[in-house]
C-alpha cells in the first residue's frame, strides 16, 4: 500500500484549492475550491467526502444534481448523487460522501447535472496527486546524532472508530538483531512510538513503518532509511530537515532562511544590515581553485573557504554551489556541463572525482556553512541517477549538512537526491500574482508528499523572461503568496538589487520574515480555505499558523483591485486581532474579521485562540475597481506595431521608479550598490529635466572608482534593450539603430551596436563622439541571412553622463524621422 502514500497532497495540513473550469453555461452553477477534505472508516470499508462551493450565476432558485464518480487506477469504481438546491445569486458549500470499494489511488470526476435531463452544467476533475493521504508514516528528522530516540509519526486520514489498528516500527540495524517497536491506534488519528537509539549502532539501517488493520493486514507501508551519525565537532552546526515541521533545524532550532544568491564579498555587509541571514554563493570558480591548487593545497582551501570567511565575519550562513567550481577547472568549460550534451556524463564524473571531493574537504568543518546546493535546475532532464550519486558523494563527506536542489519547471520526486527542494519562480511581471500561489502549491504537494522543507527563489528584479524589473508591490504579494503556500524558506535570485523601490521593498520583508520566522516553521494546523464567490476566488489568500497557542492569519490580496474582505473563523474568538507590522488591532465580531487590502495588499492577524483541528476559514471578498495599481503586465512576446520595432522607445513608460520597461543595463553586477536606480545620484535612471522629446530621458552615468576601492570591477557601463526574444527582424535586410544623444561634456565617446542575442552572427557596431547637445546618431548594416532576432546596445568607452532619447530601429538603409513606437 506504499502508493498510497505518493498521492498525497501537500499533506493533511494543506488542504488547499486547484484551478478548475469555468462552467459550461455563462449562467448556470459554477463549481470551484473542490478537494478531498478527509476519510472515513466503518464496518462496510472506506469513503471520502468531497467538498467544494456552488454558486447560482441566475437570479431564481436552481435546483441541481451533484454526481461524484469514484475512479480508482485499479478496481471497482463507484458513484455517488446529491440532491442540492441553489439560493438565486448565491455561493454555498456543498460536500458528498463516496465510497471506495478498495484503498488505493484514484482520481475522482465530479460533474452538476440538471435533475431532469442529466445533461452536465459543470464539471471537474480531481487527479490523484491532489487527493491527501488515507495515512501517513515518517522519522522526524533526516538523521540522528544527539538524540536519544528516533520518534516515528503515525497519522490516519479518518479515524479507527471501533476498529483495532496498530503501528510498527521495524530497524533492521546491520549486525544486530533486528528492532520492532508496536502501538495501538485506539480512537486516536496519530501516534507517535519512540525508538531508543542506545542499541543502534552508527550508520545507515533499513527501516520499515507500517499500519495494520485488525487482522494484521498492512493498510500502509513506508520503507525509509534510519541513519544515525556521530555527533558533529563541536564549531560545526548540524543542520536537518524536520519531518514534522517541514522545515530546517539548525543545531535543534527550527531555522527560516532569508537570502539572495550572489552576493559578492565586498556587499556581505549590507545584505545582513538589510536583515537577511543567508547568501549563496554563485559564480564560476572552477578557473580560480585550479590556479590556487598549483600554488599549493592551502592556497587550494583558501580559494574555497575565503567566501565563507566573509560570511562568517558578516554573521550570515553561506549555501555551497560546488558545482560552480568545474566551470573552468582544468580543462571544462560551462558547455561540458550542459545536462543536454552529449557527455555530460562523463564530464560530470570527472567532476565528481575531482575537484569535488577536494572542496567538501576544505569546507566540511566551517562553522558558516548551512547546506550545499545541488546541480542547478536538473528536474526536466534524465540525470536523476547522476544527481542521487552526487548527493551520496556530498553525505559521506559531511553528513552534517543537507542537499538542497532548486527545480525550475516543476519539482522533481527525486527524494534519494535532496533533504531539502525549492522551485525558483519569477512570473510575476509577466503573469497574474495568483500563479506564484498556484505553483508553489503544486510544489510543496510533492515536497509534502516526501515530508521535506521547500525553498522558495523568488525573483529580485530580472530574468531571462522578463520586459521590465520587479516592482515593490511585487516583491511583497510574491513573497507572501510563496508564504501562504507553504514555503519554509525564501532565497531570492539574485543580486544586485539595483531598483530603489525594489531593494527597500526586500529589506522590508526580510524584517517581516525574520520576526514570523517562529510562526511559519511551524507545522500547518489542518485547515480548509472556501471563498463565498467564484469571481473573487484569486483575489484575497490566506494561511493559518498556529504558535505559543495562538492562531495567526497570513493574508494576500493577489488582485491588482484593492478589497474589501471579511474572514469567517471556525470559532468565536475574544478581544481584538494584533495587525502585525501595522501598529493597530481590529475587533473580531461574532467569529468574523474584516479589513482592507489594498491592491497585491498583505495583513497578518494574531488571534488570542488556538486554531480547531481541521478548521475551515471562509473568505468574503468585496472588490473595489476604482483602487486599482498603476502598471500593466508586460510580456516577453510583446511587440512593436509599426516602424519604429523598440518598445517604450521614448523612455516614457517606467513601471518601477527610474526604470524605464524593455531597457535593461548590463554589466558587472559586482560593483552595482543596492537600490541606486531611482536615485538621483545614481549610475542610471530616466531623467525629467534634460530631454529631447516627450516627459523623460535615459540618463547613463560612467563612474570611475579610486583604485584602492575593493569594488573597482567595471571598465564600462553599457545598455541594452533586453528581451528573451529580442527584436524580430528579417535576415538579410538592412536596418538602422539610431537615437538623440547629450553628453555633459564635448567628445564624450560612445560606441553603438545592432547584435543578434544568441552571439552566433556578426556584430554591427559604430564609434561615435557626442557633444554637449541633442544630436542624432546612428547605425545602419544588412543582417546575416540567418538571422531572426537582435538587440541594440550602446556603451559609454569613457567616464562621463549621458542622455539618451527618442531611439529607433527600423528595417531600412538609413535612418528616416523617429515615429514613437505602437
Amino acid at each position: 500500500m506504499r502508493a498510497l502514500l505518493t498521492a498525497l497532497v501537500a499533506s493533511a495540513s494543506l488542504l488547499w484549492t486547484m484551478p478548475l473550469a469555468h462552467p459550461a453555461q455563462p449562467t448556470g452553477p459554477q463549481l470551484y475550491e473542490l478537494l478531498v477534505k478527509g476519510y472515513a472508516a466503518d464496518r462496510d470499508g472506506y469513503s471520502y467526502v468531497a467538498t467544494g462551493m456552488l454558486q447560482n450565476q441566475s437570479d431564481a432558485l436552481r435546483r441541481v444534481l451533484v454526481e461524484a464518480e469514484d475512479l480508482p487506477l485499479s478496481g471497482a469504481k463507484s458513484l455517488a448523487r446529491r440532491a442540492i438546491g441553489l439560493p438565486a445569486g448565491k455561493a454555498i458549500p456543498f460536500s458528498i460522501q463516496v465510497r471506495m470499494a478498495a484503498p488505493g489511488e484514484r482520481n475522482l470526476s465530479l460533474r452538476v447535472l440538471d435533475p431532469e435531463s442529466r445533461d452536465a452544467l459543470s464539471s471537474v476533475n480531481l487527479l490523484s496527486r491532489e487527493f491527501p493521504p488515507l495515512a501517513q508514516a515518517y522519522l522526524d528528522r533526516s538523521y540522528y546524532t544527539r538524540e536519544k530516540a528516533a520518534r516515528a509519526t503515525f497519522a490516519l486520514g479518518f479515524s479507527p472508530g471501533q476498529g483495532r489498528l496498530t503501528a510498527e516500527l521495524e530497524v533492521r540495524p546491520k549486525g544486530v538483531k533486528e528492532i520492532r517497536a508496536r502501538a495501538a491506534f485506539g480512537n486516536a488519528v496519530r501516534i507517535v512510538i519512540s525508538q531508543p537509539l542506545a542499541g543502534i549502532p552508527l550508520g545507515e539501517h533499513p527501516a520499515a513503518l507500517r499500519i495494520r488493520d485488525g487482522r494484521g493486514g498492512v493498510i500502509v507501508e513506508e520503507t525509509t532509511v534510519l541513519r544515525r551519525e556521530p555527533p558533529a565537532p563541536s564549531s560545526v552546526p548540524e543542520v536537518k530537515a524536520d519531518h514534522e515541521r517541514m522545515a530546517a533545524l539548525v543545531n535543534e532550532k527550527p531555522f527560516f532562511p532569508i537570502g539572495i544568491y550572489a552576493v559578492p564579498p565586498e556587499y556581505l555587509g549590507e545584505v545582513a544590515k538589510a536583515g537577511f541571514n543567508t547568501v549563496i554563493g554563485w559564480d564560476g570558480a572552477g578557473a580560480e581553485l585550479s590556479q590556487a591548487r598549483q600554488t599549493s593545497v592551502a592556497a587550494g582551501r583558501r580559494a574555497v573557504t575565503g567566501y565563507f570567511d566573509a560570511c562568517r565575519n558578516a554573521g550570515l550562513w553561506g549555501i555551497e554551489w560546488p558545482t560552480r567550481y568545474a566551470f573552468g577547472y582544468g580543462k571544462m568549460t560551462l558547455g561540458d556541463l550542459n545536462y543536454r550534451g552529449p557527455r555530460f556524463r562523463e564530464n560530470f564524473r570527472r567532476f565528481m572525482g575531482d575537484p569535488l571531493p577536494f572542496v567538501l574537504d576544505s569546507l566540511r568543518e566551517h562553522p558558516s556553512l548551512l547546506a550545499y546546493y545541488g546541480p542547478d535546475e536538473p528536474g526536466e532532464f534524465p540525470v536523476r541517477d547522476i544527481c542521487a550519486e552526487y548527493s551520496r558523494i556530498v553525505t559521506r563527506s559531511d553528513p552534517y549538512r543537507p542537499n538542497f536542489y532548486l527545480f525550475c519547471s516543476y519539482v522533481a520526486e527525486w527524494p534519494e537526491a535532496y533533504d531539502i527542494a525549492g522551485q525558483d519562480v519569477y512570473t510575476v511581471t509577466w503573469r497574474p500574482a495568483i500563479e506564484v500561489l498556484r505553483t508553489v502549491r503544486k510544489a510543496t504537494a510533492i515536497t509534502g508528499r516526501h515530508r521535506v522543507p521547500y525553498w522558495h527563489v523568488p525573483l529580485v528584479e530580472w530574468c531571462s523572461g522578463s520586459s521590465r524589473a520587479v516592482t515593490g508591490a511585487e516583491q511583497r504579494i510574491q513573497t507572501y503568496l510563496a508564504i501562504i503556500g507553504g514555503a519554509k524558506g525564501m532565497l531570492w535570485w539574485m543580486w544586485p538589487a539595483t531598483a530603489r523601490e525594489s531593494w527597500e521593498a526586500m529589506k522590508t520583508l526580510a524584517g517581516e520574515l525574520k520576526a514570523l520566522a517562529p510562526v511559519l516553521t511551524e507545522a500547518a494546523p489542518a485547515q480548509t480555505l472556501f471563498h463565498d464567490s467564484a469571481e473573487t476566488r484569486d483575489s484575497v489568500q490566506a494561511l493559518v499558523q498556529e504558535h505559543a497557542g495562538k492562531t495567526y492569519l497570513v493574508a494576500a490580496n493577489a488582485g491588482r483591485q484593492a478589497a474589501e474582505a471579511t474572514f469567517t473563523l471556525p470559532e468565536k474568538a475574544a478581544g481584538p486581532a494584533r495587525v502585525w507590522f501595522e501598529d493597530r488591532a481590529i475587533p473580531v465580531k461574532e467569529g468574523r474579521l474584516s479589513d482592507h487590502f489594498d491592491g497585491y495588499g498583505t495583513h497578518v492577524y494574531e488571534i488570542a485562540a488556538r486554531w480547531p483541528s481541521g478548521g475551515v476559514l471562509g473568505v468574503s471578498v468585496s472588490l473595489r475597481p476604482e483602487e486599482q495599481l498603476t502598471g500593466k503586465t508586460l510580456r516577453q512576446s510583446d511587440v512593436a506595431h509599426g516602424k519604429n520595432l523598440i518598445l517604450n522607445s521614448g523612455f516614457e513608460n517606467e513601471s518601477v521608479a527610474g526604470w524605464p520597461d524593455y531597457w535593461r543595463l548590463t554589466t558587472n553586477r559586482a560593483i552595482w550598490e543596492a537600490g541606486f536606480v531611482g536615485k538621483e545620484e545614481g549610475a542610471w535612471g530616466t531623467d525629467a529635466e534634460t530631454l529631447f522629446e516627450g516627459r523623460r530621458s535615459l540618463r547613463v552615468r560612467r563612474r570611475e572608482r579610486p583604485a584602492d576601492d575593493p569594488r573597482r570591477r567595471i571598465a564600462y557601463e553599457r545598455l541594452c534593450t533586453y528581451r528573451p526574444l529580442a527584436v524580430p527582424v528579417t535576415g538579410g535586410e538592412e536596418y538602422t539603430f539610431s537615437v538623440y544623444l547629450n553628453a555633459d561634456w564635448p567628445g564624450l565617446p560612445v560606441r553603438l551596436f545592432i547584435l543578434d542575442k544568441t552571439f552566433a552572427f556578426p556584430t554591427l557596431s559604430s564609434d561615435v563622439t557626442t557633444t554637449t547637445d541633442w544630436q542624432r546618431y546612428s547605425l545602419s548594416g544588412r543582417l546575416d541571412p540567418g538571422q531572426t532576432a537582435v538587440v541594440v546596445r550602446f556603451d559609454l568607452m569613457a567616464p562621463g553622463t549621458l542622455w539618451a532619447d527618442a531611439a529607433q530601429l527600423e528595417r531600412s538603409g538609413q535612418a528616416t524621422p523617429y515615429e514613437a513606437a505602437k
